[in-house]
């Protein structure tokens, strides 16, 4: 066990320096090219397939800085199979990446959940500047100086119509980007705004209060789905929790499962058997919401 517990220290320092000391201020002390430098920070391609997933679960990690963690995670494993445990080494990974892959997995839609549910305070910010005088494209720009999630992508709709899109296309290619209920709404209204005559911030008041009374409804279905979620949580863990104090206080059975090929193929199937488990509690307790 003091093996494992090495492997484990190097691998939270290892962490703890890749998100401290970035490549750039290393290499700069040790007096390298600047065109070394920028190579060096190059996203790679873990970094280029951590990026998307980080921005769909809502995580605002740089993916350069999350693929020099996941790196130094993988430099303590290797201290750990160094050391004589190759075994220990290749089911601690097998965990690491399961849970790092299902977690992304299982949180991919919070950055489109947080975009839905800003989206009644972008419309109503849009009104407020319509009654006060401005033309819609003055109030869609004010609307856009904030800093939360539809801001930005109002910003992102209003910079493809300064290029030669025209706002109408788009405000088509926002729903094409996330098609999503409450973004259709917010484009129709919009759309109606530019073509309608009278005052068009009613209806985009009008829309905002329907996007708003939605997601009271979502709200109070996830918190009575609340209950459920925890369970599953519980449920899910308690094995984990049970097999590690196991093998922490039982050196014969720590030595079956990581030591033996029949142990190490009941702990593999276990671990599947549970994230399996997992997963559809997840989806049974995510269906009324």
């Amino acid at each position: 066990m003091s093996v494992v517990a090495a492997g484990v220290v190097a691998t939270l320092a290892g962490s703890v320096v890749a998100r401290r000391w970035s490549g750039r201020r290393i290499r700069r002390r040790l007096g390298l090219g600047g065109q070394w430098v920028a190579a060096a920070d190059h996203p790679g391609p873990l970094a280029r397939w951590l990026e998307p997933r980080l921005w769909t679960a809502d995580l605002e990690w740089p993916a350069v800085a999350a693929a020099r963690g996941a790196g130094a995670g993988a430099a303590g494993v290797a201290v750990v199979a160094m050391a004589g445990r190759p075994a220990v080494a290749v089911v601690f990974a097998a965990l690491a990446v399961a849970g790092a892959v299902g977690g992304l997995h299982l949180a991919r839609g919070r950055r489109e959940a947080r975009l839905e549910a800003e989206l009644p305070a972008l419309l109503e910010a849009v009104a407020r500047a319509l009654r006060s005088g401005a033309a819609l494209p003055l109030a869609l720009q004010e609307a856009a100086t904030g800093d939360s999630a539809a801001a930005e992508e109002l910003r992102g709709v209003l910079a493809d119509g300064t290029r030669g899109l025209g706002l109408a296309q788009a405000l088509d290619r926002w729903v094409e980007r996330r098609p999503r209920p409450a973004v259709r709404l917010v484009v129709g209204a919009i759309s109606v705004a530019l073509v309608a005559g009278g005052s068009p911030a009613r209806g985009v008041d009008g829309v905002a209060a329907t996007l708003r009374e939605r997601a009271e409804v979502q709200r109070e279905a996830r918190s009575l789905a609340t209950q459920a979620r925890a369970s599953a949580v519980v449920v899910t863990l308690a094995p984990l929790a049970f097999g590690a104090l196991g093998a922490l206080g039982d050196d014969a059975s720590a030595g079956f499962l990581f030591g033996s090929p029949a142990g190490l193929a009941c702990l593999v199937v276990g671990v599947a058997l549970d994230a399996v488990g997992a997963v559809w509690m997840h989806r049974i307790a995510r269906g009324p919401a």
